[in-house]
């Protein structure tokens, strides 16, 4: 079932509003939601029912192209028992494919955060992000659970939105439902499962990738959803993982093909088709750990719930911003009802590995 329609706009497309002022993302909404039914009606619906977080989420799109991109990495979610009214929907479509432009909007990088959230007005309670780099344009209504995702051409999709799709309007709905999203891994075995925390570089790809070769469960590398009802745990969103040139070189058994890309772009790897029974979509957390790139030996250490904090915390809120202090709390309520531990990886992806199982030992 589709979720209720929001406002309809009087004038949005042909008076777009100026990018000085702030943007009636009500209206845009409803101008983008006609959008996609138009463009359903022109491209045919293609829709994904998922199991994400214990909740049913739908993503319904607008002709196949947009399905092949951004499908993939939730393959791992699909139900296949003809799931009820969802509680999270997403509408997506592509200009290219359907023939359907989005509204004539100006929008002008420098008055839009570094995030591309759109200045709008307080009394919508809506959320609207525009990334400038390919065009795409996200709109959250977090009272309806519902959100739209709209670019120009599928095969604009930048390689970072194909590996973690709809990370931003995820972040918002999920959330709405007492879920959070969180930039994190998680891996573990039947004694737990650790969350991976730190900020870009740290390391959380390469080691969470590695114990899903050792035998361990693999629930995300970058991005995982974290529950604290009946017990702190975390769930799977993506079954992919990001890796750099020197990842690659730590973990030749992955026989990826290696190749020359672009500055910033790093390997795309499909857990759930190299390593399917690695993956794991929920993981009951039993601890913290922030791990750093270091040589020689892997080593670990336990560290206070203040300082798994602050690995976990800041790289989100930076990242994934919509959720506040709400968020904060969830992450600080994770970090006091777990214990956190440093780990020193080391030059040896197998004895980090170890080194993290030894880890889960000492907090089971």
């Amino acid at each position: 079932m589709s979720p209720p329609r929001a406002g309809r706009p009087s004038n949005l497309a042909s008076n777009p509003p100026d990018p000085r002022a702030v943007v009636d993302v009500s209206a845009l909404l409803g101008e983008l939601e006609d959008r996609f039914e138009l463009a359903r009606k022109r491209a045919g619906t293609e829709d994904l029912a998922l199991e994400l977080a214990g909740r049913d989420v739908l993503i319904r799109f607008a002709g196949r192209a947009m399905r092949d991109a951004l499908g993939p990495a939730f393959g791992h979610l699909v139900r296949t028992d003809g799931a009820g009214d969802p509680s999270i929907q997403i509408d997506v479509w592509d200009g290219e494919t359907s023939g359907v432009e989005p509204p004539s909007i100006r929008w002008e990088a420098t008055k839009l955060d570094k995030l591309g959230v759109v200045p709008s007005r307080s009394e919508d309670r809506l959320y609207a992000m525009c990334d400038v780099a390919y065009g795409a344009i996200t709109v959250v209504d977090p009272g309806r659970h519902f959100g739209l995702f709209q670019v120009p051409s599928a095969s604009g999709v930048p390689w970072y939105e194909r590996a973690a799709p709809l990370r931003v309007a995820l972040n918002h709905l999920l959330f709405s439902t007492g879920a959070s999203l969180v930039h994190a891994g998680a891996v573990g075995d039947e004694r737990g499962g650790a969350l991976l925390v730190g900020q870009g570089g740290s390391g959380k790809s390469t080691l969470a990738v590695a114990a899903a070769i050792e035998g361990l469960g693999f629930a995300g590398d970058d991005y995982v959803a974290i529950t604290l009802d009946d017990g702190p745990a975390a769930h799977s969103v993506h079954s992919t993982a990001k890796l750099t040139e020197r990842s690659l070189e730590l973990l030749p058994s992955l026989g990826v093909a290696r190749r020359r890309l672009p500055v910033d772009e790093k390997h795309v790897i499909q857990i759930a088709e190299g390593h399917p029974s690695a993956i794991r979509r929920r993981l009951p957390l039993t601890a913290i750990v922030s791990p750093r790139i270091t040589e020689g030996t892997a080593n670990w250490r336990r560290i206070s719930g203040a300082e798994g904090l602050r690995s976990l915390a800041p790289s989100t809120m930076l990242q994934l911003p919509a959720t506040g202090a709400g968020g904060l709390s969830m992450m600080a309520s994770l970090a006091r009802s777990v214990p956190s531990y440093s780990l020193e990886l080391g030059d040896d992806p197998r004895r980090s590995v170890s080194a993290l199982q030894e880890i889960l030992s000492d907090a089971a």
